[in-house]
């Protein structure tokens, strides 16, 4: 009725945008954090809305699932597994030809081997210093950005961190955005649905 009235009760506490349905508001907040909280948990790519990630799983064959024999690390892809399997074997194959350093992983190697040129290929753009890696320049960046607070609007609660003020309005809201597109089960975090999806990998394995 409510669509026919023109009436939309339910408010975007960000951008105040309303809707007439209360799914309608829970879509479109995801606009807002970049969330895609439908998760396949055969192929592990995520969805904006349940509808895409049906549409998904229609396209989806069942894939046999690789299973690590000493803990319990379960994969679809047999690369994965061999490279979860170097950290029980201690195995390093990729090894620096200069230095003769062993690595696990052909990207820590390439990374080492940037130490050995002397090159800082990675700039700030804000004060022009220079790093040796990607991950240290991403958290220079962070320096020249003022950190913005999040408080709540119905408590004292305050926090720097936009994800953990998002799980904290979801106490208020009562909103579980992170939904399984196998059982329909939702959650309030993204890990708490991985854990979950864990029950449907086992059930099919």
């Amino acid at each position: 009725m409510l669509r026919h009235s023109g009436v939309k009760p339910h408010e975007c506490i960000v951008c105040k945008k309303c809707f007439t349905q209360k799914a309608s508001l829970r879509v479109h907040s995801l606009s807002h954090t970049q969330e895609k909280p439908f998760e396949c948990f055969i192929c592990g790519k995520f969805f904006l809305t349940k509808s895409n990630l049906k549409k998904h799983n229609r396209s989806n064959k069942p894939r046999k699932i690789h299973k690590c024999n000493v803990c319990s690390y379960m994969t679809l892809y047999t690369t994965s597994l061999q490279k979860h399997l170097l950290k029980h074997t201690g195995e390093k194959p990729y090894q620096c030809t200069i230095c003769k350093i062993r690595f696990t992983t052909k990207s820590n190697l390439k990374t080492h081997l940037i130490t050995h040129t002397g090159l800082k290929p990675y700039h700030c753009d804000t004060c022009g210093k220079s790093f040796r890696q990607k991950s240290h320049l991403q958290a220079h960046s962070l320096t020249h950005k003022p950190r913005k607070q999040h408080k709540c609007s119905f408590c004292q609660f305050v926090t720097f961190k936009a994800s953990t003020f998002r799980c904290h309005m979801f106490t208020h809201t009562g909103e579980r955005p992170f939904q399984c597109g196998i059982c329909g089960k939702s959650f309030t975090t993204k890990g708490n649905l991985k854990q979950h999806s864990i029950v449907h990998i086992k059930s099919i394995s």
